[in-house]
């Protein structure tokens, strides 16, 4: 029996460890799609904000982690918490939490055609620019290039074929 706990522990730190790396990773993906996409000129001055609608500390954590070192050409990135789609303005990029993916279409109609990046942690979430896939030991991701595109944003090919194209 106490075998049996000792097992459940560790099964439970395990799976612990492996989210927390995983919004590592996610965080490091952000970053780069962030290097791999251009915005319009109006977008590239100024922070480059991400913003993170939901609650999801860990995320926010590792990308503030990333914007202490880096910049995303010559814009400092700034990373904030929004709680509620009223406060959804001018980001570069806004990463969706997977407990508020059913606001996706709120979203997408405030902020319409903006060149903002929508990336979400729910695999094929129709709305989105990019959705995360979670299978456990891999991360990739879904990406929908019309969507970029019809923002107002370009996209290097390199993106688009570590990724799998999706369209809606």
């Amino acid at each position: 029996m106490k075998s049996r706990y000792v097992t459940l522990l560790l099964i439970l730190l395990l799976s612990s460890a492996l989210s927390a790396q995983n919004l590592k990773f996610q965080a490091l993906f952000v970053f780069n799609f962030a290097k791999n996409i251009t915005w319009p000129t109006s977008y590239k001055s100024g922070d480059f904000i991400i913003g993170v609608y939901g609650n999801e500390p860990e995320i926010i954590i590792e990308l503030k982690k990333i914007a202490q070192k880096r910049k995303i050409g010559s814009q400092p990135i700034v990373v904030i918490k929004l709680n509620n789609t009223n406060k959804i303005t001018k980001c570069h990029i806004l990463y969706i939490t997977r407990g508020k993916s059913r606001d996706i279409t709120e979203i997408n109609l405030k902020t319409k055609s903006a060149p903002m990046l929508i990336i979400t942690d729910k695999e094929g979430l129709n709305g989105a620019c990019i959705n995360f896939i979670d299978n456990d030991f891999d991360l990739e991701y879904e990406i929908n290039t019309r969507r970029i595109r019809k923002r107002g944003m370009t996209i290097v090919q390199s993106l688009i074929e570590l990724g799998i194209e999706v369209s809606d």
